[in-house]
């Protein structure tokens, strides 16, 4: 991946009108090369097409270069994949979209994103 340059996810639009708190799951493993990470993840939503986009969170650099150093390829085991439960009370909406970003700022080992769910937090 080349330094400044981000790779974006965006999902279909989901109607989570019907839900009591809706959110969406993620599992994501990654790995650094070195020992000061600085990539990110950013995940955010929109209420609009995709005109706008809002902040749901961000996996700082060090959480998503969870599986820590590796000078080899990463690929992760069982072992070395996080979930993670996101939700705002603006998900309750008829048409939200989810954009995964992942932001390269320095060079990095493989990062995977997995298991995506989208539905009552508590489930």
């Amino acid at each position: 991946m080349l330094v400044g340059v981000s790779t974006e996810i965006i999902s279909k639009a989901y109607d989570l009108s019907g839900l009591s708190t809706p959110a969406i799951k993620f599992f994501w493993a990654g790995a650094a090369v070195n020992n000061f990470p600085v990539n990110i993840l950013n995940v955010a939503y929109s209420d609009d097409c995709g005109e706008s986009w809002k902040s749901l969170g961000t996996l700082g650099a060090v959480e998503a270069a969870n599986a820590g150093l590796y000078t080899t390829s990463f690929k992760p085991d069982t072992s070395e994949w996080n979930s993670i439960v996101m939700t705002n009370a603006q998900l309750n909406s008829s048409n939200i979209k989810f954009k995964f970003e992942y932001v390269v700022n320095g060079i990095s080992n493989n990062f995977y994103l997995d298991n995506i769910r989208i539905g009552e937090e508590s489930t």
